[in-house]
């Protein structure tokens, strides 16, 4: 190989691991932040929703557990919701406070969940 081909494949593996890092936001340090989660709403109970996050890398779904209370701001366009429970299998973005929980796992908590109605045929 030769020292141009390893210089290209070194550029080319250093962008692959950018491409597949995690998006840390620029102001939070390691353990609690803020950040933006968009999926379908897999279920709704009175403190949790489950989200059906897709990661946009691997492609893979992972189910998302995200506090709720009665702070957190449920909206669709710019209307305000009661209950998120008819939008199950809807599309939600959903802005949420995370923190490293006392097991090493991470505790979100929104602070806003915006629903996409579905399209409409016309």
């Amino acid at each position: 190989m030769t020292a141009r081909r390893r210089a290209i494949a070194g550029v080319l593996v250093v962008l692959a691991a950018l491409a597949t890092a995690p998006a840390m936001p620029a102001a939070a340090h390691p353990g609690h932040g803020t950040m933006t989660l968009a999926g379908t709403l897999a279920t709704v109970s009175t403190d949790v929703v489950l989200l059906d996050v897709r990661d946009v890398a691997s492609g893979v779904v992972t189910r998302v557990r995200v506090g709720v209370g009665t702070d957190t701001k449920l909206r669709l366009k710019k209307e305000t919701l009661a209950s998120l429970t008819p939008w199950v299998g809807a599309s939600v973005v959903a802005t949420v406070d995370y923190e490293e929980g006392p097991d090493g796992q991470t505790v979100y908590y929104a602070t806003k969940i915006q629903v996409t109605p579905p399209r409409t045929k016309r």
